[in-house]
């Protein structure tokens, strides 16, 4: 999910499209913050298909390939 006010829906799927992954990915919008405890932009969360939380992670410990790694080993689940 982005939670960035300055990114639209089109950035993130140009960007989704040129990193090549396959996963969803979305905005926010307040009511999900609120919903997921987001209390500012440097929360990372994974959800699954039934709306938990699967996996967080502070902002900047993450990398490209541990993302696609996380994502890689969520599809499905």
């Amino acid at each position: 999910m982005g939670v960035d006010p300055s990114e639209e829906a089109k950035d993130i799927l140009s960007y989704k499209e040129a990193q090549g992954f396959t996963w969803p990915m979305t905005t926010a919008d307040v009511q999900m913050l609120k919903s997921y405890n987001v209390t500012r932009q440097a929360a990372h969360m994974t959800v699954d298909s039934n709306g938990v939380v699967v996996s967080g992670l502070r902002y900047g410990s993450e990398t490209a390939n541990s993302w696609r790694e996380l994502f890689e080993s969520l599809v499905g689940s």
